[in-house]
This record gives structure tokens, sequence and C-alpha cells, in this order.
């Protein structure tokens, strides 16, 4: 039995503000560090602690990933980049990878990516504003959502 929260990156510059006009680098703005203090403190209220975070290679999921760790006294060495994570990976693939965490943990990806993870595990579609989450249990024999925040 484990936790797994699924969460989008925070709010990002636009693809103007960075050096290369390339959508994998752009940065979290001021606002997406914002809604990751506020997004993180709902999840420790929950007595949520994350075991291990994953995300994306893309740069605002790194950086997201990196606020939630520094938010949750989680060590930076617990973040795993993963390609399972990016936008276009395979669903299937990226479903596979979820059933076997065995520790409580965070993934953090894009839009519409969320929802169509979350769609594929709860059968619940779900529309993910930056910085959102949703909490699920997964047991051998059930997976549940038990909470959420930023969503519609």
């Amino acid at each position: 039995m484990s936790e797994i929260v699924i969460f989008r990156h925070a709010h990002a510059k636009s693809i103007s503000e960075t050096e290369t006009g390339l959508d994998c680098d752009r940065e979290i703005s001021d606002r997406g560090i914002v809604e990751i203090n506020d997004s993180v403190l709902k999840l420790i209220s929950e007595n949520f602690k994350p075991e291990l975070i994953f995300c994306s290679p893309y740069k605002r999921a790194v950086q997201t990933a990196q606020k939630i760790s520094e938010l949750t006294g989680l060590e930076l060495g617990k973040i795993t980049v993963s390609n399972l994570l990016l936008p276009d990976a395979k669903l299937s693939e990226t479903i596979s990878m979820i059933k076997s965490i065995d520790k409580n943990s965070i993934l953090v990806t894009h839009m519409p990516f969320v929802s169509e993870i979350v769609m594929n595990l709860t059968a619940r579609r779900i529309l993910f504003l930056t910085a959102g989450w949703v909490r699920i249990l997964i047991k051998s024999d059930k997976i549940e959502i038990i909470s959420s925040n930023l969503i519609y």
C-alpha cells in the first residue's frame, strides 16, 4: 500500500522569457513559487510526508520537485527525474511505474498528462490548475482518491 500524489508543475514563465525559446526550458515564475508553497502546506496539513519525488525532466517540473523537497524536508537526493513523466510519455508505461512504487511519493508532471494518469487510475476526469494535485491511495485490490487541491 502506498500513497501517490499526482502533482502538476507550478506556473511557469512564458517561452519568450527563456534563453533558448524551448518549452522544456521554461522556469517556474514568482507566482509558481507561491502556488507551490500553498499546495505543499495543504499536503503537510494532511500529514502527508513524501519518501520519494519523481518528476519530468522539463525545467519547471524539476524546479517544482526541488521546492516540494525543500518544503517537506525531503533530501534532494530522493528526487528522480524520469522520462516516464514527460508530457508525451507512453501512458501504459507510466501507469506500470506508478503501480510499482511502494513508498509515499509525489509525481510532478504536466497537463494534460496528469489528467490522463488520474483518469486511468481512478476513472475520474480531473483538470489541474498549476500546482494542483490529487492524492491517491493504492492498495493491491483498490485505488481511490483521498484528497485534492487546485483541481476542477
